[in-house]
């Protein structure tokens, strides 16, 4: 097979598809299934032989969120793929790792802020990329029993509730 050569005209035209016309794809969405179908059909154009395995997934739609502590709102947003919870709890808050090894969490609502908050967490399993600190972070989680988890981002506001 003859090597493809670098066209930044094409290249610019894929990324204002894949940014612009698609936009957002969550795994599982159908913007994401238009994506997945773009891009192999521009390599099979090119020659590329293309294999698509299935991949089980499912679409996931936001809900509301209300979160409240001592009569204050606070602006909230689901993180994908959570489960739903109404709970009423004592507020845990940790910072690093060493900070949840040692807090009471179990039956409690976690607040992860600081260096755990800093970065978006790979989901438990994921098998292209998932560094040993997230799957540590994730193992912490689970064994310390929390009702619930919320994070500030640090990106102005926003908190996801998982």
């Amino acid at each position: 097979m003859e090597k493809a050569t670098i066209n930044e005209t094409a290249l610019q035209q894929h990324l204002t598809i894949m940014a612009g016309e698609i936009g957002e794809r969550p795994p599982g969405s159908q913007k994401n299934k238009e994506a997945v179908a773009y891009v192999a059909q521009v390599l099979q154009d090119i020659g590329w032989e293309v294999q698509l395995g299935a991949f089980e997934c499912i679409d996931w739609e936001p809900g509301l969120v209300h979160l409240e502590a001592d009569g204050q709102s606070y602006e909230a947003f689901a993180s994908p793929y959570s489960l739903g919870c109404q709970v009423s709890a004592q507020l845990v808050v940790a910072s690093t790792m060493d900070e949840l090894q040692t807090a009471q969490v179990e039956g409690n609502i976690l607040l992860l802020a600081g260096q755990l908050a800093s970065e978006q967490i790979m989901p438990k399993n994921f098998v292209f990329y998932n560094p040993e600190e997230h799957r540590e972070l994730i193992a912490l989680l689970e064994e310390k029993s929390p009702l619930a988890i919320i994070c500030t981002t640090g990106l102005g506001r926003v908190t996801r509730v998982f």
